[in-house]
């Protein structure tokens, strides 16, 4: 803002003022009363709308927000567990591909009834039929310590209480670079 335009600003505010002032000079005792109890509402209401208000809302939702941060850290604190017990797993040597898709074929029965395995290369397509939550999560665990095998392509879906699809697994061993 130039200086021009702030002496320009202040004049006009001071004519305004000026204005105002003879304006009220010009009232009677009770309409001199009237305009500053007027005067009064407009700011307390812009005073409610514009800090209070707000402040108010901001700690009415503080409780939910504080829960779903708790639940948020706690997911995340899982997580990491799951990941310090993972890097904890010795890895050994790699497994031969015989074992690996022994393994793989041995597991199938905790995938229950409708699941498949196929082997194409160095990679095994499993065929999921219903296969409920925690078996699932069970055979992944399997499959990631004893076959050395993780899915590097997935396409599951849930239906009801069990998870069906199709996961492409694969892993040094099922690359022939086993013993």
């Amino acid at each position: 803002m130039s200086a021009a335009s702030t002496l320009k600003a202040g004049a006009t505010l001071s004519r305004l003022r000026a204005a105002m002032s003879a304006q009220l000079q010009g009232m009677n005792q009770r309409e001199r009363v009237m305009v500053g109890v007027a005067a009064a509402l407009v700011a307390g209401a812009l005073l409610w709308v514009v800090l209070i208000a707000p402040a108010i809302r901001t700690l009415q939702s503080a409780p939910e927000q504080h829960a779903s941060l708790d639940a948020t850290l706690e997911r995340m604190q899982r997580w990491a567990e799951q990941a310090e017990a993972i890097k904890s797993v010795p890895t050994g040597d790699v497994p031969a591909r015989g074992k690996v898709l022994a393994a793989i074929q041995g597991s199938r029965s905790t995938l229950g009834e409708g699941s498949v395995v196929t082997v194409n290369g160095d990679r095994a397509v499993v065929q999921l039929g219903p296969t409920n939550a925690q078996a699932f999560a069970r055979w992944l665990s399997q499959m990631r310590v004893n076959a050395r095998v993780v899915p590097v392509e997935a396409q599951i879906r849930r239906v009801g209480r069990n998870w069906t699809g199709r996961i492409e697994l694969a892993g040094p061993g099922l690359s022939g670079g086993g013993n």
